[in-house]
């Protein structure tokens, strides 16, 4: 499905397709539910027009509301200003407060942000070796 760039929903008790839509989520993948009608998907935002795959700007987050059959990208300006482009993987988890933590997998690096893009913290994963590891997709526990 990265590949068409499509997110399915699908009931698995009766194996039915309930809903399906080509982008606008280029190389997409991690679909979280926001809430009884809002998907967000980790847009990564990858073109190959036949010179090889390349980011088109920056990653994104893509909001998709079900009731309006709108979408939207509140973390664009974050992303850009964070150069947030992987070519594959990434990740991101919405925080309670409204605000998100990116994981740059391919790079080894991680952020939080609050809802207003404010940078609250970074993690690189470079050891004493100065290399540069991967994450291997963090996640968010909450209290």
């Amino acid at each position: 499905m990265r590949h068409i760039s499509t997110v399915m929903l699908r009931r698995p008790s009766t194996n039915r397709v309930l809903w399906l839509r080509e982008g606008p989520w280029p190389s997409q993948h991690d679909v979280d539910i926001v809430d009884d009608h809002t998907i967000a998907v980790c847009n990564n935002n990858v073109f190959d027009k036949g010179s090889g795959a390349r980011v088109s700007g920056s990653n994104n987050i893509i909001f998709y509301d079900f009731a309006t059959d709108q979408t939207r990208a509140p973390f664009s300006a974050l992303f850009e200003t964070e150069e947030i482009k992987t070519m594959s993987e990434g990740l991101f988890a919405l925080l309670p407060d409204g605000g998100v933590m990116v994981d740059k997998e391919n790079f080894g690096r991680l952020l939080i942000a609050d809802r207003d893009d404010n940078v609250k913290a970074r993690f690189i994963h470079r050891p004493e070796n100065s290399e540069v590891y991967r994450l291997g997709w963090s996640r968010v526990i909450t209290p």
